[in-house]
């Protein structure tokens, strides 16, 4: 169990919501649930690998897009790639210009600054605008005034020279500018000087606009863009027609405001000259209109995203789309619009739009529909066969050939295919027919894993390396370094697998060799230790102190006493003795992240020991579907879909039964305090000559303290205390234990 008391810093923008706490705990990612693998650029190109039906509705736009056969063209891209700045995630990627950063960077050196060194520290953040009447931060100046003002300064410094005084004048003007993006007191640039060349006396006019833009000067910007859109000879005369509508619209409080935005808007779709301002005003348009007609502007969003989007509007669009997707998906009235439907119900785990989805892919055989319906099959429905068939005709070619080919041998394998899956697996491993992006592999691997016909060959398959390994403060799964390659860890299919199904011979046969990577074998020989001594396996018991001496050097003596014990009796409580002295074991593979605090010390966060009848093995939040576990057959009265487990292919009947009944000890053994300390306890009052019993007392009564315990295992504990103290009172351990406390 892990606690912290965490402070909420109120800053609520795109970016999302910011903490001010801790613990700042790791959590492994094996699979992005969230977005597609990092960088994007394959996912934006159409090689989409296995879509997840938990990535937000952008990414299945494009998605969508692609596997209907419409793509996106580089304009497009753009416009996805400016919809993701807009949203904070950008930076992510590490392949895009931090055009704030740049910005900083070129005023700081016209400045004769010298910026300091880019870390991760000192990385410095755009500005963002308090707003009362939202009760939020918002983004007031976007990253494309940065951009604009960056390429502005090289044409001019090019066009005059550097040093150029209109130059340094547009540098300190553009300054002032951007002062204006936290709306707080309003700095204007001055008029421009009268010998200043003319394009420069009309980018001032645009600064001066821009900047009663910024500051919320709504007439005053509403004039200087209407200004400078009646001067043909300015470079700013063509996008300040737009600025001049925007402007309004952002101080519009009533109808008849609203009336002149849509007026102006229609003026601009109507003039072919401004054609490339048609996206953007469209978008204007649409939010004049959003009060009165968000079901009918819901569809027109729908309309334009499914299609070809030329006109430049992909940002806004997805941004207004995604905005009221959660809102009116599923609404009869939205309901119709393609894109809508296949999103929404490729997003729901529910019956009723597993059923959909069948419905859907029987009526259209179109490949949208065909992806939606795999993700929700079940190897036992009803036309599985034809949807099988219709899978295995997707070509490599095809954006949808990874997901398609993902769940098809998904379900091949819970149908109990695993030999003839096996060799398709094995190519598709190996990059053939295409190469898998990072994330696919780790879904790959696992259905791999499961039908490896012997021990050597689960092993193999067992070690997965994270895509990411971030906090549990992050529920966005975003890098907060550059991208580095992660030492392999047990997924929670792997932890699965082993928890659930493998009986204790096997680890001892896996452990003994060297297929497993050093640092995972050291901990699951430890858990095999735990796990021997409480589920009364003696001989693997006997094997895995064996085996600590060599991997465990600092546990050596204490696994001695194992070996050396009389009987069943000493034996177990030297295998207790030994675990009080290791906080860091568990009775079952930890799936995800490892422990960070040191072996043999006590984690501050009360990761310690192991808990009662524990169930998720340690699973990190972001893995949301594993895919180890099929859709079961729903009952009517079911409001989820249910899993089930598949058995890897080299576990008889005979190991499944032998580790099933290995689980049930293990779970009437209860929590490590109530083993441990009970095994302690038990030991104590057969065996007070016993020089070993003082310390496991006293370490009994930590363990209540420091690990995770039942609800009524503090009778043990206290047995303990009481015991100590009555027999041992003069002893070492009596004075460092002198209290004791019902945790």
């Amino acid at each position: 169990m892990k606690a912290a008391i965490c402070t909420l810093a109120g800053l609520l923008a795109a970016a999302g919501v910011a903490w001010n706490c801790g613990p700042f705990l790791p959590v492994a990612v094996f699979s992005y649930a969230r977005h597609p693998d990092l960088p994007r650029t394959r996912f934006l190109e159409g090689d989409l690998g296995v879509l997840r039906p938990t990535y937000a509705q952008s990414y299945l736009v494009v998605a969508y897009r692609y596997i209907s056969g419409v793509g996106l063209t580089e304009r497009e891209r753009e416009g996805v790639r400016d919809y993701w700045r807009d949203r904070a995630t950008g930076r992510a990627d590490h392949d895009e210009t931090d055009w704030y950063a740049k910005w900083t960077g070129m005023a700081a050196q016209v400045n004769g600054e010298q910026p300091a060194p880019k870390t991760a520290e000192t990385a410095v953040e755009a500005p963002l605008a308090y707003q009362p009447r939202l009760h939020a931060w918002v983004i007031n100046c976007a990253e494309d005034a940065f951009k604009t003002a960056v390429h502005t300064y090289e044409a001019r410094s090019k066009q005059f020279g550097p040093r150029n005084p209109g130059v340094l004048s547009w540098m300190v003007a553009q300054q002032k500018v951007f002062q204006n993006c936290e709306m707080n007191a309003a700095v204007m640039p001055a008029e421009p000087e009268a010998h200043l060349p003319p394009v420069l006396r009309q980018d001032r006019a645009y600064q001066i606009a821009a900047a009663h833009f910024y500051a919320g000067h709504t007439q005053e910007a509403i004039q200087g863009f209407k200004s400078i859109a009646a001067d043909t000879a300015s470079p700013w005369s063509e996008i300040s027609a737009y600025l001049a509508i925007r402007a309004r619209l952002r101080g519009a409080g009533n109808e008849d405001e609203l009336a002149q935005v849509r007026d102006a808007s229609l003026a601009i779709l109507g003039d072919p000259r401004l054609a490339r301002l048609h996206g953007m005003t469209r978008t204007l348009l649409r939010r004049a209109d959003l009060g009165a007609k968000r079901p009918e502007t819901f569809r027109e969003m729908a309309r334009s995203l499914a299609g070809p989007n030329e006109d430049g509007s992909m940002r806004e669009d997805l941004w207004d789309y995604t905005g009221m997707f959660d809102t009116l998906a599923g609404m009869p009235e939205t309901a119709e619009e393609e894109l809508t439907d296949w999103i929404h119900t490729f997003q729901q785990d529910t019956p009723e739009a597993t059923q959909h989805a069948w419905t859907r892919w029987r009526e259209r055989k179109s490949l949208p529909w065909l992806v939606a319906t795999l993700e929700k099959a079940n190897s036992r429905d009803a036309g599985i066969s034809e949807l099988l068939q219709d899978a295995r005709e997707v070509s490599p070619k095809s954006p949808a050939f990874v997901t398609v080919a993902y769940h098809r041998l998904r379900l091949s394998v819970a149908a109990g295919r695993k030999a003839q899956s096996r060799s398709e697996l094995d190519e598709l491993l190996a990059g053939r027919p295409v190469k898998l992006p990072a994330s696919a592999r780790n879904l790959f691997q696992p259905l791999r894993m499961t039908v490896a016909p012997t021990l050597d060959e689960f092993l193999r398959f067992l070690p997965r390396v994270p895509v990411l390994e971030t906090d549990n403060m992050d529920d966005a799964e975003w890098p907060r370094e550059t991208p580095q390659r992660w030492k392999p860890l047990i997924d929670p299919d792997g932890a699965l697998a082993l928890n659930e199904g493998v009986p204790l011979r096997h680890w001892a046969a896996a452990l003994q060799g060297q297929r497993l990577p050093r640092d995972m074998r050291k901990r699951l020989v430890l858990t095999m230790f735990a796990r021997a001594a409480f589920a009364s396996q003696w001989k693997e018991l006997e094997a895995a102190a064996a085996l600590l001496e060599t991997v465990r050097p600092d546990l050596g003596v204490l696994a001695s006493g194992v070996k050396t014990a009389r009987d069943e009796g000493e034996r177990r409580f030297a295998a207790a003795f030994l675990l009080l002295h290791a906080p860091e074991a568990k009775t079952y593979a930890r799936a995800g992240s490892e422990r960070t605090t040191r072996e043999g010390r006590i984690d501050d966060y009360r990761d310690n020991w192991w808990c009662p009848d524990t169930k998720d093995y340690g699973v990190d939040s972001f893995t949301l579907r594993d895919r180890f576990l099929e859709n079961a057959a729903p009952e009517p009265q079911q409001a989820a879909v249910q899993r089930r487990w598949i058995a890897p292919a080299f576990l008889t009947a005979a190991d499944l039964q032998q580790a099933a009944e290995e689980r049930a000890r293990l779970r009437a053994a209860g929590s490590a305090l109530k083993a441990l300390g009970g095994t302690a306890v038990e030991w104590a009052r057969s065996h007070k000559e016993d020089p070993r019993v003082p310390e496991a007392l006293a370490l009994t009564v930590r363990a209540a303290r420091y690990g995770c315990a039942d609800n009524d295992d503090w009778k043990v504990t206290r047995a303990a205390f009481q015991f100590l103290h009555l027999n041992f009172a003069h002893s070492e351990w009596a004075r460092k234990t002198p209290i004791w406390v019902r945790y």
